[in-house]
């Protein structure tokens, strides 16, 4: 599990000079935010070492030489995840190209899913990935976006922006590009439904690869707005097709056709014609009516009496500015498969669901009972709605500040002069104390190691986090200095593989002003 943002694009159908420009581009945000690059040393003390450093336009030798830029993290946070990196050579990412049939790269976000129609399983595009990692919703995750957005928007047709990314991500992440660069950047064209419907048209035939197509792509809200448009553009046919193949994948009692079921109600379709799809029609789900009735029932009588407001429960929620995290995944989706829900909008009550079963289902059914059961009891509804509100409450909590630094994260971005919360203050003071403890114990002859030694003893034991050059840089600086050298190899002989210890260590060795904050007194 992670969060993840990638960028495919079809090299053939792109002009060089072109694809240079953009790129060009690319480097003028790349000035304008502290992206983390890594860079291995073998020559300046004859030892393989590296640090990071900002990134900027640099040959790979294991590109053939090639010009590009590369980045895992960002600086001011020093938090990294995985790679990513553009070349400003486009030949070659079309070496690796596949053959094509099929010159719109939308394609190649669904040819390959089986659900998918024949129509369009049989189109092939050649489209290569550029960028394909996880940023796991840390701070460079909205900036990689903005380049990937860049590039979607000079190439609407041949590139294409996805992962663990929202409509409102991409808007977010769109005016930061707009106010560096001159020429505009535009949203994709999967945020309007008009223009993604016209693309569509001229790569497929059938209504139902249509729709298919269209849903799968859209990155708008799934609401009533969103299901007008389809009522608007598609027939009913095509609708009741696609929902039954949908729901004709779960039993009645899966998550699956939980949320098919809220999408079906969220967009504002028929509750008829879903007693259709799913009991009635000879080519349906033909699911038993009693259970279908009552999880149906449950659901709107549910999302009837749950408050509103709260915490989010949807994963990438197209109105959400901000990006997932590792965490926020775990806990939603525990959360959502322990049954907890939020309210959503839907245009149906359980008084006006009641009325159009007894008029589908009636006779296939005990209606009145089922009903009664599942108005009378809100112990469900009860349990979902404290734990909303408990979920709020914390929310509400962790949001409170009474120190500068609350957390180990906010180490790397402390000053001098701001306030430390205590549980923090108690690691920092456990780290510093085991690093006299280490010194006091240390046997080296300080004077028996040259200076190349001393920054080579350092560099073998850096082992589990990085180093900045400027940290490297303030080290070279003060190798003459046994007091400040003790403490910096104290910390780095530290097993971090903890991570607040990792993140204690890292931080005092990248924030100097940290580290001189707990040394100061005795430095010279």
């Amino acid at each position: 599990m992670g969060v993840r943002i990638t960028l495919d694009i079809i090299p053939e159908e792109i002009d060089d000079d072109e694809w240079e420009s953009v790129y060009e581009e690319t480097l003028l945000l790349l000035q304008e935010y502290d992206f983390m690059d890594e860079i291995v040393d073998e020559e300046k003390y004859d030892y393989k070492w590296s640090y990071t450093t900002r990134s900027k336009e640099r040959e790979f030798a294991s590109y053939d030489n090639r010009l590009g830029w590369y980045t895992f993290g960002d600086m001011t946070t020093m938090k990294s995840a995985e790679d990513f990196m553009l070349l400003r050579d486009l030949s070659y990412y079309d070496r690796f190209r596949e053959e094509s049939d099929c010159d719109d790269i939308l394609i190649s976000r669904i040819n390959w899913q089986s659900q998918m129609s024949e129509e369009i399983q049989n189109l092939t595009v050649g489209k290569i990935n550029v960028f394909d990692a996880k940023t796991q919703g840390y701070p460079y995750h909205m900036y990689i976006l903005a380049i990937a957005c860049l590039i979607e928007s000079r190439f609407p047709q041949y590139a294409y922006v996805n992962g663990d990314v929202t409509k409102a991500q991409m808007k977010k992440s769109i005016e930061w590009v707009n106010s560096i660069l001159k020429k505009p950047v535009n949203l994709t064209e999967r945020a309007n439904n008009e223009k993604l419907l016209k693309r569509l048209e001229k790569q497929l035939e059938g209504e139902y690869s249509k729709l298919q197509a269209f849903f799968e792509l859209t990155i708008n809200q799934e609401d009533k707005e969103l299901g007008d448009f389809v009522r608007n553009h598609f027939t009913t046919a095509a609708v009741r097709k696609y929902y039954t193949a949908k729901m004709n994948s779960y039993e009645i009692g899966q998550i699956g056709f939980g949320n098919y079921l809220e999408n079906y109600l969220e967009l504002g379709f028929d509750l008829e014609m879903l007693c259709d799809i799913c009991i009635l029609d000879d080519d349906g789900c033909k699911y038993d009516a009693a259970a279908f009735v009552e999880r149906v029932l449950k659901f709107i009588n549910k999302n009837e009496k749950t408050k509103d407001g709260g915490v989010n429960l949807d994963i990438n929620d197209a109105d959400s500015e901000a990006p997932e995290t590792i965490d926020s995944l775990f806990g939603k989706t525990f959360l959502k498969m322990s049954g907890l829900s939020n309210s959503v909008k839907i245009d149906i009550s359980s008084e006006e669901a009641k009325k159009v079963f007894k008029k589908k289902l009636n006779h296939l059914c005990n209606l009145e009972e089922i009903y009664n059961e599942v108005v009378s009891s809100d112990d469900e509804v009860e349990i979902n709605n404290e734990m909303l509100e408990m979920m709020e409450e914390m929310k509400n909590e962790s949001q409170k500040q009474e120190y500068d630094i609350e957390d180990l994260d906010g180490l790397m971005l402390w000053e001098p002069g701001e306030t430390i919360h205590p549980k923090v203050e108690k690691i920092l003071t456990k780290i510093k104390d085991f690093v006299e403890d280490s010194v006091s114990k240390h046997d080296m002859i300080f004077e028996d190691y040259s200076k190349l030694d001393r920054m080579r003893l350092l560099m073998q034991n850096n082992r589990y986090f990085y180093l900045s050059k400027n940290t490297w840089e303030f080290i070279e600086k003060n190798i003459d200095k046994q007091y400040i050298y003790d403490r910096v190899w104290g910390l780095l002989i530290i097993k971090a593989t903890n991570e607040s210890i990792n993140k204690t260590c890292k931080a005092i060795l990248n924030n100097l002003k940290l580290f001189n904050h707990l040394w100061e007194r005795n430095q010279e």
